[in-house]
C-alpha cells in the first residue's frame, strides 16, 4: 500500500517521455491491483475459524457505524425493521460493511446521500436472486442504497469479476465487490445490486435467519462421570440419546445446532470425551460440525450419525479425526456399545 502511495508522489516530481508515461501507468495499475490483493490476503489470511455467533443483525450495523463513520464523507441513515437474528463472525460483517460502503461513498457528490435498512424476506421462487432449493426459507437483508453516479450498463454485466470497475485507479482496482460476494455464499447469502447510470445504487445482502430452535438448559455435570456431547436439530433424537446413555452413567450435552455445540465444547472441552454428531444441522452453511468442535478439542472422539452415506465426500474429515461412522436409524445398544467402548478405551 505504501509502495502504491509512493508512485504518485514519484509521478508528481519527475518528467516522463510518452512511452515512459504508458509504462508508468502500466506500473501504477499493476501496484495498485497488488495493493489491493494484499490488503484483502492479509484480512483473510489473519482469520482463524470464524467466531460464529447468532446475532442481531441491527446491532452489529449500530455498532460499526459508530465505529467508522466518521470516515465516510457521505451522511449516512439507518433504518431499521424488527428483524430475526442471524449467524454471523462480527469480523467477517464488518469486512462486508467497510466494502460496500467505501464503494457509495465514492460513488456520492457533495449532495450525497447513503441509506441502509434492514428487514425481513422470505425466499420467492420468482426472484431470481434466490436458489430454488431455498424457496420459503426466511432471509434477514440489509440493503445499502445510494443516490451517487450508478453503475455504467457495460460494467452491470461483470460486477463480481477480479478487477471490474468504472473507478479511477487512484480509488479501487475492482476487488471489493468479488471479496464482498465470496464472503456472503461463505454464509450461503445472496447479493441483490440495481443501478441506473446517474441515479444511484442499491446493493442487497441476504443472509438466512438464524434457526429459532431451542437448545436445552444445561444440565448440571457430574465430576465422577464421562461427558458426552450430542448435536443434532431433532429434539426426539437428542432425548433419545440423553435417555440411553444416562443409564450409563454418563452425563449429556445436547446441541441443536453448530453454534451451541461450539459453544458448549469451548466450555466444557475437559470434560467432553465424545461428540455424536448429525451433519444435516440449520446453521451446517456456518459451523463445520465436526471440523469446528475437532480444532476445540482435536483428539476427541466423533460418533458421526447421520442419514447420509460415506460416500467419500467426507475424507477430509476421516483423515483429521477420530471418527466413527453410524447410519441412522439405529439401535440403542448400538450406539451405547460404541459410546462405551470410546469412552472407556482401557
Amino acid at each position: 500500500s505504501k509502495m502504491f502511495k509512493d508512485l504518485y508522489v514519484l509521478e508528481d516530481q519527475i518528467y516522463l517521455e510518452a512511452d515512459q508515461e504508458k509504462r508508468f501507468t502500466r506500473i501504477k495499475q499493476i501496484a495498485g491491483r497488488a495493493s489491493e490483493l494484499g490488503e484483502i490476503f492479509v484480512y483473510f489470511s489473519k482469520k482463524k475459524s470464524p467466531n460464529i455467533e447468532v446475532h442481531d443483525f441491527n446491532a452489529l450495523l449500530e455498532n460499526y457505524f459508530l465505529a467508522v463513520k466518521s470516515q465516510f464523507k457521505t451522511p449516512i441513515k439507518l433504518l431499521f425493521d424488527e428483524i430475526m437474528p442471524i449467524y454471523a463472525d462480527e469480523g467477517d460483517f464488518w469486512f462486508i460493511l467497510n466494502a460496500l460502503l467505501k464503494n457509495s461513498d465514492e460513488a456520492c457528490d457533495d449532495d450525497g446521500k447513503i441509506t441502509i435498512r434492514t428487514f425481513t424476506r422470505t425466499a420467492d421462487p420468482e426472484n431470481p436472486v434466490f436458489d430454488e432449493a431455498v424457496a420459503g426459507q426466511a432471509y434477514v437483508a440489509c440493503q445499502i442504497s445510494d443516490n451517487g453516479r450508478g453503475i455504467p450498463p457495460e460494467i452491470k454485466e461483470k460486477l463480481f469479476s477480479l478487477f471490474c470497475t468504472d473507478k479511477p485507479e487512484e480509488l479501487g482496482r475492482g476487488l471489493g465487490l468479488a471479496s464482498v460476494k465470496h464472503v456472503v455464499e461463505r454464509y450461503e447469502g445472496f447479493i441483490e445490486i440495481a443501478s441506473q447510470p446517474d441515479e444511484g445504487t442499491n446493493v442487497t445482502l441476504y443472509f438466512p435467519a438464524a434457526s429459532d430452535v431451542d437448545d436445552s438448559d444445561e444440565p448440571e455435570l457430574d465430576p465422577n462421570k464421562p461427558t458426552i456431547l450430542a448435536v443434532d436439530d431433532e429434539p426426539e433424537l437428542l432425548d433419545m440419546y440423553s435417555t440411553w446413555l444416562k443409564k450409563e452413567d454418563f452425563n449429556v450435552l445436547c446441541a441443536a445446532t453448530g453454534v451451541k455445540a461450539v459453544e458448549l465444547m469451548e466450555k466444557h472441552k475437559d470434560k467432553i470425551v465424545l461428540a455424536i454428531v448429525d451433519l444435516s444441522l440449520p446453521d451446517s452453511h456456518i459451523v463445520k460440525c465436526p471440523m469446528a468442535l475437532g480444532e476445540i478439542k482435536p483428539d476427541i472422539w466423533f460418533i458421526i450419525a447421520t442419514g447420509q452415506d460415506n460416500d467419500g465426500s467426507f475424507d477430509d474429515t476421516n483423515k483429521r479425526f477420530k471418527v466413527v461412522w453410524l447410519k441412522k436409524p439405529f439401535k440403542e445398544k448400538v450406539l451405547v456399545g460404541h459410546v462405551v467402548r470410546l469412552a472407556y478405551p482401557y
